[in-house]
């Protein structure tokens, strides 16, 4: 059951960490911060926003205790702010947003053969206790819903910048 559990993690981690990198890719550089709609989020704070969440993922498929986001610089409390210095060279923001895909995938890979019960476990961040009671509650959300809710977020900044679908 848990080898089925973390392989449809897998594939759905994976089909949105592809679409979010092949979007990356019609991104140009001077844009990465554009907002074409008045606190729309964009591109930089996206791939920083998503990053963030990475090593909770990590921590959680590996039985650790994930430090809460939600006041980490890019994280739920944070805004998209039109300043590129704050998130770095475009370039770099992708490749961090690539390490944290690899990072967890990685672990994915060691989740295979973890003790099930670390799954189990209370979930340590408090604020998402009542909704994901159990650890591995979470990890579907983040990894599905949590990537594919932003990743459509990117879309459409891209249509609001009169960008073409992707074919």
């Amino acid at each position: 059951m848990q080898r089925l559990l973390i392989e449809n993690l897998r594939l759905g981690f994976h089909a949105n960490t592809s679409l979010a990198l092949k979007l990356a890719e019609t991104v140009d550089a001077a844009d990465m911060c554009d907002q074409p709609a008045a606190a729309m989020n964009h591109p930089a704070w996206i791939f920083r926003h998503l990053h963030t969440y990475h090593p909770v993922i990590v921590d959680l498929l590996e039985g650790h205790d994930p430090t809460d986001p939600k006041d980490a610089p890019f994280g739920k409390n944070s805004e998209a702010l039109a300043d590129p210095a704050v998130y770095g060279e475009w370039s770099q923001v992708v490749a961090d947003y690539r390490g944290g895909v690899e990072s967890v995938n990685a672990a994915l890979e060691g989740a295979v053969s973890m003790d099930e019960s670390l799954l189990f476990r209370k979930m340590p961040v408090a604020r998402w206790q009542e909704r994901f009671p159990a650890a591995g509650s979470i990890l579907a959300y983040l990894m599905v819903h949590h990537e594919a809710f932003h990743i459509g977020q990117l879309s459409t900044w891209r249509r609001a910048r009169g960008l073409p679908r992707l074919g």
